[in-house]
């Protein structure tokens, strides 16, 4: 530490009483409290992890910029902008953003972001106006507390983590991990390791500062911060960490003395490693190694072909729009518009991808060719200030060498993930930091005190009303509206009331980008069963005419917003087909197929899209344009089940049950299962039209897919809902096998169900509409089947169905049980007493 490390910038002041003005001790604990960011967490809130922390953030951020404009219209105010470098860097990526913002086809969503991440032009220019409070109000006294509480904090996030990890062997009730990757207060464990590891860098420049300190304290945080990292399993941490000692060490070396081979051979060769350790996990005989290791083994996979598939979707969108990009927060854009198909075979396709995973792809595909070469140049000059602060002697060897580790880990994570408010905060400050040392000086000073002028104050007002407006629409308003979107979510209430909750959204002045019109768009959909009784009731009637008309001018006002968005004009399409079923009106009808038709061409690569518009044709009766969407999508990829699924519906509902069960085998194969009822409707069609071996291929198909072969499926099921469709399918393909002439299959079959029945406890549920309770099935399988010699399964069926709506005693045994089947294959027999 340097001599001048104990002087304050603000302590030579002209007027010396400056830095312990109320507004400037205000500003200083304002931007000290924003290292609470990471545990502040409600509950109650849409995205409890997102929004919240980050309303928390703006608010103080805009406080403490109040206090320097404040200060500056009372006091003799001199900025120091030319010698911050950094400064001038983040000034240039941030106009860079407005001007992509400005030039973006959604610039409403370019603007604010979207609740789930809240980023956008909004959330820069906050992080602008910390980086230029803290160069202002922080100096060397400050900047340790800001250190000491940072550091304090992700030790107590962290502490949090471990705890999360391990409360099965410490028998404390605790929410999330259990054993998997941790996420502690953060909500994602990859976003956590990062606001970790910047913590566990932070650490050390504190350990630099405080030399005469002990040791111990600080081996023991260092130590929880690493552990916690590693139950994180991150990768791309992992990586950059490596890469980030790597480069220390290299910079350590170069700055202490050239003769230190050693060193930076070291960091040479750590730098080397974190870049491709990747590749070399990857190697069949180092694979085999690593995979020992949960992380190992995560190492040894590559990089995720869903990152991949992403930044190819990436370079396609940057070719469109080279210059300025699609906007901040608008990458989804450029997946609907380019995105692959065979993100279907890891991924479903209802999933939304708004990042690029890629942050610096993510920054060419929304802010363009200008924003990239600003943003470059801001790691470049924050890289170039350290440098020279250290060899000018600003900076200790040590520091130089903590600040270009920790920015270079930071840059590899990067380079698969993106920005996140926890460790971005972090990384501002950082270069904050880094300015506030190489300076020496605040970026803006005040000093004498100005005589109080007519013009000043009508400023003051003014801008304390903006204050006002501002912390009331994106303060309160803003936290009132994502509690109001999360009771909407989770809540069960009357359709009255939830109208009412969603009339109270629309009229929130907060800037909501979409949530609140595609959960109304959603909600109205859980409606549909229930238009026959709203039609018929006149207070449910007008709610439901007025949720409607709602409906549609919330619809257009997000068309305006975002134009290009086809998740919007699936919502309208939705909406559009839902008034036709309502009203019975033509008219909605085909607004809704256009609508469709406009999505189709907006995301000419989304399967899912093509499957809704066929299913809007087919309702409407057009089945051969309805095949002709889906023929589309199975050509943009032929192994989507739903796809397949799709092309059976058609065929069932168009009269031809063979060809529907060709199709849905071939669902199977692709690994589609779902939606037992249609299967059951397809199968019991077969059978009544006699196309027996049709209808046990098509069963058999479905339940070797699920089980596996019949020997070998689960003694239990789930609930009881999954237990009677289930059942309802397995005697659907008795009775085909029996019809078939095929009595021992048949016997298998009624021994697999008698399995699910005996390791089924039927609790309170309701009692099964089929030939008998799942216990009935059960007692007169085995017991009819093996003479009476299991009178424990007797008993124990008899004990579960006393006093519960099961009447076993004088019920007639289920219909065409064989009494041959093989009695080793039951619960019974696998030494399970039931008639303990």
């Amino acid at each position: 530490m340097t001599s001048t490390d104990s002087a304050s910038p603000h302590r030579s002041l002209a007027d010396g009483t400056s830095s312990y003005h109320p507004a400037f001790k205000a500003a200083r604990w304002l931007l000290l409290a924003t290292v609470l960011v990471p545990v502040v967490i409600d509950p109650q809130a849409w995205f409890p992890f997102v929004t919240t922390r980050a309303i928390f953030f703006r608010v103080l951020v805009e406080l403490a910029t109040a206090c320097l404009l404040a200060l500056a219209l009372r006091h003799d105010t001199r900025a120091s902008f030319r010698r911050d470098p950094i400064f001038l860097a983040l000034l240039g990526f941030t106009i860079a953003t407005v001007i992509a913002t400005a030039f973006s086809p959604a610039p409403w969503r370019s603007i604010f972001g979207e609740y789930g991440r809240m980023g956008g032009l909004w959330a820069w220019l906050h992080l602008f106006a910390f980086y230029v409070a803290l160069r202002t109000f922080f100096d060397r006294a400050d900047w340790r507390r800001y250190l000491r509480a940072a550091v304090g904090v992700a030790l107590a996030v962290a502490a949090y983590g471990v705890i999360q990890y391990y409360q099965d062997v410490l028998r404390i009730p605790w929410e999330g991990s259990g054993g998997g990757a941790i996420h502690a207060t953060i909500g994602n464990s990859g976003l956590l390791a990062i606001y970790l590891g910047l913590a566990l860098g932070l650490l050390f420049l504190l350990r630099g500062l405080d030399p005469a300190r002990r040791r111990i304290p600080y081996l023991l945080a260092g130590l929880t911060l690493l552990f916690a990292i590693l139950l994180a399993q991150n990768r791309s941490t992992i990586l950059g960490g490596v890469a980030g000692l790597g480069a220390g060490l290299v910079t350590y070396g170069l700055l202490i003395s050239p003769r230190r081979r050693l060193v930076l051979t070291a960091g040479i060769g750590l730098f080397g490693a974190g870049l491709l350790l990747p590749l070399l996990a990857s190697v069949p005989a180092v694979a085999r190694v690593v995979s020992t290791v949960p992380l190992g083994a995560r190492l040894s996979q590559g990089v995720d072909q869903t990152r991949v598939l992403q930044w190819h979707a990436a370079l396609n969108g940057i070719r469109e729009r080279p210059l300025l990009g699609y906007g901040p927060e608008n990458y989804h854009l450029v997946w609907s518009r380019f995105g692959d198909p065979e993100m279907l075979r890891y991924t479903d396709d209802v999933l939304i991808w708004d990042r690029a995973h890629n942050a610096y792809l993510d920054v060419l595909a929304t802010t363009g060719a200008f924003g990239l070469l600003a943003f470059l140049a801001l790691w470049s000059v924050i890289g170039w200030t350290i440098i020279s602060g250290a060899r000018r002697g600003s900076l200790t060897p040590l520091e130089g060498a903590v600040l270009i580790g920790l920015t270079v880990w930071y840059a590899v994570y990067l380079f698969f993930w993106f920005f996140d408010l926890n460790s971005t905060m972090l990384w501002i400050a950082v270069a904050a930091y880094v300015a506030a040392r190489t300076s020496e000086q605040p970026l803006i000073r005040f000093e004498a005190p100005l005589p109080a002028r007519f013009q000043s104050s009508l400023i003051l007002a003014g801008g304390a009303l903006a204050l006002a407006a501002t912390l009331y629409i994106h303060g309160y308003e803003t936290l009132r509206l994502t509690r109001v979107l999360r009771r909407i979510a989770t809540a069960t209430q009357p359709p009255l009331a939830m109208l009412s909750d969603f009339n109270t959204a629309f009229a929130s002045r907060a800037p909501d980008t979409h949530h609140t019109f595609l959960l109304y768009s959603t909600y109205l959909r859980t409606l549909r069963p229930k238009f026959p009784e709203m039609r018929q009731d006149p207070a449910l009637h007008a709610a439901l005419d007025a949720a409607f008309t709602r409906a549609f001018t919330a619809v257009e006002l997000e068309t305006r917003r975002d134009r290009l968005n086809e998740r919007t004009a699936l919502q309208k399409a939705r909406i559009a087909l839902l008034a036709w079923a309502y009203y019975g009106d033509a008219r909605f009808r085909e607004i809704g197929v256009a609508s469709l038709h406009h999505a189709a061409e907006l995301a000419p690569t989304r399967v899912g899209v093509r499957i809704a518009l066929a299913s809007a044709l087919e309702t409407d009766g057009r089945l051969d344009l309805a095949l002709a969407q889906l023929e589309q999508a199975r050509e943009l990829y032929p192994s989507y089940g739903p796809t397949l699924r799709a092309i059976a519906s058609l065929y069932l509902n168009a009269g031809r049950p063979e060809i529907a069960a060709y199709w849905m085998r071939h669902a199977f194969t692709q690994g589609y299962v779902e939606n037992r009822s249609q299967i059951a409707t397809l199968a019991e069609e077969l059978v009544r039209r006699g196309q027996y071996a049709a209808a046990d291929s098509l069963l058999s198909a479905y339940f070797s897919r699920k089980y596996g072969p019949l020997f070998v499926w689960p003694a239990a099921l789930g609930d009881s809902l999954t237990l009677k469709d289930e059942l309802r399918l397995g005697q659907i393909w008795r009775e085909t096998l029996h019809r078939r002439g095929e009595p021992a299959r048949a016997q298998r079959v009624t021994s697999a169900m008698a399995q699910w029945c005996l390791g089924m406890d039927p609790g309170d549920g309701a009692e099964i509409d089929l030939p008998g309770s799942r216990f009935q099935i059960a007692w007169w399988t085995v017991d009819r089947l093996s003479g009476g010699r299991f009178a424990g399964c007797r008993a124990y069926a008899g004990r579960k169905t006393a006093g519960r709506g099961y009447p076993l005693r004088g019920a007639s045994p289920p219909q065409e049980v064989s009494h041959s089947c093989d009695v080793r294959a039951f619960p019974c027999w696998k030494s399970r007493s039931l008639s303990r």
